[in-house]
């Protein structure tokens, strides 16, 4: 439902028409599949950093990094995404 352009593809679910999970390239030959929290029925990891934090409902104060805009965003998922990576072969 996003344009063309838009390197993640998102998936609606049929019932509730929330987004159900989000799915971008990393490279010739991985994904990163992104599922809404709430979805999940496991212990998460603590967060790292609010996302979009441009499009927010209310500011927050919880010490926690913000990032505002698409591409700083976009860039934030990316490194965090690489230096998952790095400290799982170190």
């Amino acid at each position: 439902y996003q344009t063309k352009l838009s390197p993640i593809k998102r998936g609606k679910c049929k019932s509730c028409g929330k987004v159900s999970f989000c799915i971008t390239k990393i490279g010739p030959y991985s994904h990163f599949i992104m599922i809404p929290s709430e979805v999940l029925k496991i212990e998460l990891p603590k967060v790292i950093a609010h996302i979009y934090y441009d499009r927010r409902l209310i500011d927050i104060d919880d010490g926690i990094k913000k990032v505002s805009g698409h591409l700083l965003s976009q860039a934030e998922i990316q490194m965090l995404v690489c230096k998952s990576f790095i400290q799982r072969w170190t």
